[in-house]
């Protein structure tokens, strides 16, 4: 025996026309889908109206954008009608049934892809333009910091050098005395440094001296410079003066202890000498000097102020 919910649903359900040709096959869309689909609603609703109306598809729609196919089908859809479809309340109902046949997807899947090729340069270019700002201003901002950094960093080796120069300024550095063999206590250099300076004329006690010793590791055919650290700088500003240098035997040369970086830049001035680009390169007090082609003296700190001088004075 039927029951009167069947009965009723029998009597009030309205009968659905035959379809022609193959049995459309149908897809239930989530309510996600739709609103995943609402950038492109003006495209979408197109196709859809289209494709729904011409193939009499019945589509109920409840607070959507979307509309319905005319007019006259939005008055169709009832409270009885939603309750005997969905078996649910309307009222507490918030699911969306939307029942598409198989070809009116492709065609919105269709309407889509073409709207995305279309506009794809619209969408992009902005967001393309802001990154390459953004680039650019990285970009810019880096080389701003590298300039910085590296002005930083000459500063500092400069003052680095500096007070490494001023730690040898009782410093004097004797080339040219002939090494012994074996080694050299620090008795036998106070003694060999004592003979070879007396012809200046200069007298030097034991007690003048700090501390001696060669510089460098010993090696066969090669003589080591003799490195002596006088306690104060009066008696090494007399035993580096250029009167008492003229003084020394041949051979035997006394210079300022300098730094690696001035030691370089005093031996680059002296090639400049010896191709004529300057007239004479020299050092005191820790300082390197140079006289140009026009007789004018300089005193250069670094190799960007050495090729400037030689420049100017060609």
């Amino acid at each position: 025996m039927m029951s009167i919910g069947q009965s009723r649903l029998r009597r009030d359900s309205k009968p659905t026309p035959p379809e022609s040709g193959e049995n459309k096959k149908t897809r239930t869309v989530s309510p996600g889908i739709i609103s995943g689909l609402k950038p492109f609603s003006l495209v979408v609703k197109q196709s859809l109206n289209q494709s729904v109306c011409e193939d009499d598809t019945l589509l109920h729609v409840k607070g959507t954008d979307l509309g319905e196919c005319s007019p006259a089908e939005q008055g169709q859809s009832d409270q009885g009608d939603h309750a005997a479809v969905t078996g649910q309340d309307p009222e507490q109902s918030q699911s969306l049934l939307v029942s598409l046949a198989e070809e009116d997807m492709q065609t919105i899947s269709n309407s889509v892809c073409q709207y995305i090729m279309e506009n794809i340069g619209t969408i992009m270019s902005p967001l393309l333009a802001q990154l390459s700002n953004d680039l650019k201003e990285a970009v810019r901002s880096s080389g701003e910091e590298i300039v910085q950094l590296r002005a930083e960093n000459v500063t500092l080796r400069n003052k680095v050098d500096e007070l490494e120069q001023r730690s040898r300024r009782n410093n004097v550095r004797i080339s040219g005395i002939k090494e012994a063999p074996g080694v050299e206590e620090d008795g036998q250099l106070i003694s060999i440094v004592k003979k070879d300076l007396s012809v200046t004329g200069i007298s030097i006690q034991d007690s003048d001296i700090d501390d001696v010793y060669r510089a460098g590791e010993k090696r066969p055919g090669r003589t080591r410079p003799i490195v002596v650290r006088f306690t104060n700088h009066i008696t090494k500003a007399k035993v580096s003066s250029f009167e008492s240098r003229k003084k020394l035997p041949k051979g035997v040369y006394v210079n300022d202890d300098l730094t690696r970086t001035r030691s370089n830049l005093l031996y680059r001035a002296r090639c400049l000498v010896k191709t004529r680009a300057l007239e004479k390169a020299w050092s005191a007090n820790g300082n390197v000097f140079v006289r140009d082609l026009r007789g004018t003296k300089h005193r250069i700190d670094n190799e960007d102020a050495l090729d400037l001088i030689k420049n100017c004075s060609g």
